[in-house]
């Protein structure tokens, strides 16, 4: 492979519902910009052209982190604007047609799956304290109207798909309960979309 070869890395699946117009934050490293590839008229995928030199193996673990931070921020910043299947980090392409024709086959099933999630958030819940199961029904009866989905992680961990009607983490919260953020939704988007 040539190394000057670019790449394309996808971050997000989007549809977005309003035009933000402030720019994307910076791709995997400071130096990539963020563009929206359009897939039909509703979806996109945000995504960056990459040199293939950066996704030859590495063992830098500074340099993993700081780029799945990055790949974190770009699918927030989707969020923030519409309805976002997150992609898994690491979703890369050979070139944008690729990226393209691949996410074009997937059209009808990525419509279904961002109507599924649409103007929801996750919220990741874990259990402190004894009664699991009481606990559990008792949140999910307090929440029931907005919660669209669950994920039990564990027995003590789950991922709620919950309808953003203007709750604040205030409304998850108590003593038998930590809340682990309100999220685009990583647990909902399905784990098939990357190549």
């Amino acid at each position: 492979m040539k190394r000057d070869q670019s790449m394309w890395y996808a971050y997000v699946v989007s549809r977005p519902k309003s035009s933000d117009p402030q720019p994307w934050p910076h791709g995997l490293t400071p130096a990539l910009s963020v563009v929206t590839v359009p897939i039909t008229s509703s979806i996109s995928i945000l995504a960056s052209p990459v040199p293939a030199e950066l996704f030859l193996p590495s063992e830098d673990q500074a340099w993993i982190t700081d780029a799945a931070m990055a790949h974190h921020q770009v699918v927030l910043a989707g969020h923030l604007r519409g309805d976002v299947l997150p992609l898994q980090f690491g979703t890369v392409f050979r070139n944008q047609e690729e990226l393209q024709v691949h996410f074009s086959q997937l059209a009808p099933a990525l419509e279904a799956r961002l109507d599924a999630i649409a103007d929801c958030d996750e919220v990741e819940l874990t259990l402190v304290g004894e009664n699991p199961s009481e606990a559990w029904q008792e949140l999910e009866s307090k929440l029931s109207p907005d919660i669209r989905s669950s994920v039990v992680h564990s027995p003590s961990s789950r991922a709620y798909l919950i309808q953003r009607t203007g709750k604040t983490l205030a409304d998850f919260a108590n003593e038998r309960f930590e809340i682990a953020g309100v999220w685009p939704p990583y647990s909902f988007a399905g784990g098939d979309l990357a190549v």
